[in-house]
This record gives structure tokens, sequence and C-alpha cells, in this order.
């Protein structure tokens, strides 16, 4: 849908060289290890789309703009829920968010900047590795167990939205002004990827894990990957030049600081 392409991955010879491998009752779906190098290409082009395209700021800062717009439509109208909401068709989410608008000044606030395409000014952008942060050491722990899921993806970034809006002076109801934007940690990186290679062993064949085959490209891939482990701060770019330098003061106090 960009246009963007990373990396000229064989597509067919994926498919050719895809099999499935049975061990015991365990049925494996395997590349040849001829297909090797292919694979290898896959996996760091979709570490650099996610980088450079997929979490992208823009794209990011839009997409946290969407959720909180979602977040106020199930809030203010209980009849509604996030199921029914998913079966929607963009017109059909859309029409009810400017429905909601009409009640709520935030909601309002929130889709027009939507829809308009305004610009987010990213002001600060933190490391997930920085753990000396406890903010940062909190939303590491969360994020890894299960059920505090809708914390951290959700409500965590609602609460620090708030917390800088208020300590940088633009108020409690200029909250829409900000937005925290976490990456999705669900997807499979290193080391949860589980791609099996299938090479000739006496006496047959038999798969090993890719890492197993080459231990180089966990390290290829963890340093591609280290582009997603942020989380990124941004303001409303219409704001006077002296908030959005509060607003980047906040966040650096809260999320740097020890």
């Amino acid at each position: 849908m960009t246009g963007l392409l990373m990396g000229v991955t064989s597509t067919e010879a994926l498919i050719e060289r895809m099999c499935p491998f049975q061990d015991e009752d365990r049925i494996f779906l395997a590349f040849d290890k001829s297909c090797l190098p292919y694979v290898k290409d896959f996996l760091v082009a979709r570490e650099e789309m996610y980088a450079l395209c997929y979490e992208h700021p823009p794209k990011l800062a839009a997409e946290r703009i969407f959720t909180r717009l979602i977040e106020n439509l199930l809030r203010e109208h209980l009849a509604l829920n996030l199921e029914t909401v998913m079966l929607l068709t963009d017109e059909q989410v859309l029409a009810l968010l400017g429905l909601a608008a009409v009640t709520s000044l935030e909601t309002s606030q929130l889709l027009s900047a939507l829809l308009q395409n305004v610009e987010y000014t990213k002001v600060l952008e933190v490391d997930l590795t920085n753990n000396t942060n406890a903010l940062i050491s909190e939303w590491n722990i969360a994020r890894l167990t299960p059920r505090m899921g809708r914390w951290a993806y959700v409500d965590w970034s609602s609460e620090r939205e708030k917390a800088i809006a208020i300590a940088a002076g633009i108020g409690e109801q200029n909250k829409w002004r900000v937005l925290v934007a976490i990456p999705d940690q669900r997807t499979g990186v290193p080391p949860a990827l589980n791609v099996k290679i299938l090479e000739q062993a006496a006496p047959g064949y038999a798969v090993k894990n890719i890492f197993d085959i080459d231990s180089g490209m966990q390290r290829r891939l963890e340093d591609a990957n280290k582009a997603r482990q942020k989380i990124r701060i941004f303001a409303d770019s219409r704001l006077d030049p002296q908030q959005i330098k509060e607003v980047a003061e906040v966040a650096k106090n809260l999320f740097e600081s020890h």
C-alpha cells in the first residue's frame, strides 16, 4: 500500500522449497536448506519494514490517535463492545466516531487531527532497554504478563499522556495533544522465531532451527530489531513552540530520569 520495498526476496523460491516434515507425531512446515538465503533475506527485510514503514513515527502517531478514539467510543457508549467494533467497516467506524464527536470535545479534536493528517512532532524517543528508569521497567514487566496486556498496551499510554499534559501546563483537557506510542512487542522476533530448515542427515532428513544452522543470523536480526525497541512521545505541532518544549522536558524527566 505504501509502495515501499525492502529486500528482493524471491517469493516463488520460498514457496517452491517449502515442505511438511513429520517427526514422530509432530508435523512441521520447513524450508529446504537450499532456500536458506531467501529465508534470511525475508526475515531481515521484515524487521526493516517494521522500522521504516509499519512503525514509522507518523504512522505510530496516527495509530495512537485512532486507538484513543476507539477507547473514547467504548467508554462513552457502553452498548458497544470491542468485538462489535472490530466487525465494522472503515466507513462504519468513521460514521460512529463522527456521531460520538458531537458530544465529546476530545473525540472531536482527535478525529479532526486524524482526518486532516495533523502532524504530531516527535519530542522524545526512549530505548526500552533503559531498565534503570522505573516507568520503563514497569512497562517491560507488565507486557510479559498476560493478565496485564490491556494495561500495558492501552491504559499505560493513557496514564502517561495525562500526566505529561498536566505537568507541561497545557492541562488535562488538552491531553489529546500528547501521544505516547509504544511498539507492538507481540510480533515474532528473536528469540521467538521458530523457522525450521530441512537438511539431509543419515539416514534421511532432519530439521533444525535456523539459528542452530546460522548463529550469526540471530545477532543480525537482533541488531535490526533494535530500531523497534522504542517508546515515542509526540506533541501536537500546532502547540506554541514553548509548550512543545515543555512537553519534551516533562517527557524527558519522566522517561530518562533514574
